[in-house]
């Protein structure tokens, strides 16, 4: 099978006499995007991302129109959090990504931040004399 994701590899070569020489080594390119980050959620507060990615890779929240609202490096275990820039706390649609050390970005995950916003106070407001 194709070797797309930064195995190392043994090679040897042998004679007509099957004379073999010494192993040399070699690492396979890492064209292999890690899979789309998971269990992602907005907290409470809207100021934190977290959930789950490729170890080791780096995720990047981004808001609808594509501005980072943060970043993180995914712990050993797979679980990120990462600290937003500024707190999305009335619906936005936050959109994660990871970046793999071989610069590999998954697909996009995507999930919502809490509404917490109240409404502006309604302005103008009459009792009609019916």
């Amino acid at each position: 099978p194709a070797q797309t994701n930064g195995q190392t590899l043994s090679v040897t070569a042998t004679d007509a006499a099957n004379n073999t020489s010494s192993a040399t080594t070699t690492t396979a390119p890492d064209t292999t995007a890690p899979a789309a980050p998971t269990n992602v959620q907005v907290s409470g507060d809207g100021e934190t991302v977290t959930g789950k990615a490729e170890a080791g890779s780096t995720v990047a929240i981004k808001d609808a129109n594509g501005t980072t609202l943060g970043s993180a490096t995914v712990a050993a275990d797979g679980s990120f959090t990462a600290t937003l820039s500024s707190a999305q706390t009335n619906g936005q649609t936050i959109s994660v990504t990871a970046t793999d050390a071989a610069n590999n970005p998954s697909s996009v995950a995507t999930t919502t931040a809490p509404d917490t916003t109240a409404p502006a106070a309604p302005t103008n407001v009459q009792v009609s004399g019916d």
